[in-house]
């Protein structure tokens, strides 16, 4: 969990809540959650396969096929949505 989310995305029967940021875990206990079944993780969890930097950029355009010499920019969401 991060920080804004809606309170029916915790679950006041769970054994525990993790949560990214701190924010998070006061916005639980705010909703009334146990603070004692909350963690903090200070960030994401990257799986080690995430973590390899042999692709250089140039690679990558050569891989994706985009052009060398065109600005190019990468946008992704994350799970909530994106319109």
């Amino acid at each position: 969990m991060t920080y804004n989310f809606l309170k029916t995305w915790g679950n006041e029967n769970a054994d525990l809540h993790i949560t990214f940021l701190e924010e998070a875990k006061q916005q639980l206990i705010k909703y009334g959650f146990n603070e004692n079944k909350i963690k903090v993780l200070n960030g994401l969890p990257v799986n080690p396969v995430f973590m390899d930097n042999s692709l250089t950029k140039e690679k990558a355009r050569e891989l994706f096929k985009l052009d060398k010499d065109l600005f190019t920019v990468f946008i992704m969401s994350g799970g909530v949505g994106f319109r």
